[in-house]
């Protein structure tokens, strides 16, 4: 069955703030991002914590369930992001059995 994803979701978007982790933290390792395909999967990076995505739309909301690595250790939880107006968006990353936090992100050129 094809997922159904909201078009203005489908990208790679900046995590530019996240309520738990400072910003020389959360780029750690590079730019933070979310990225969203078409079919519903993608991936994100903030800090030293890494994922697969794998989602659908609900009600207003993009809600996935993702695994990863964080340090060299497999970890695994949940989000979800809306949009918030034109060029942005918000979310939330809970990783499973540990801390969880909001997001704001901007889309990317290109």
């Amino acid at each position: 069955m094809k997922k159904t994803i909201d078009t203005e979701l489908i990208g790679r978007w900046n995590i530019y703030e996240m309520d738990e982790w400072d910003e020389d933290y959360l780029h750690e390792e590079g730019q933070a991002f979310i990225e969203i395909k078409e079919n519903g999967l993608g991936e994100f990076h903030f800090a030293v914590v890494s994922a697969n995505i794998d989602g659908e739309m609900s009600e207003k909301k993009f809600e996935f369930t993702w695994e990863g690595m964080d340090e060299g250790n497999e970890i695994s939880g949940r989000g979800w992001i809306k949009k918030k107006g034109k060029d942005k968006l918000e979310g939330y990353i809970k990783i499973h059995c540990g801390d969880s936090s909001k997001f704001k992100a901007e889309k990317t050129e290109g």
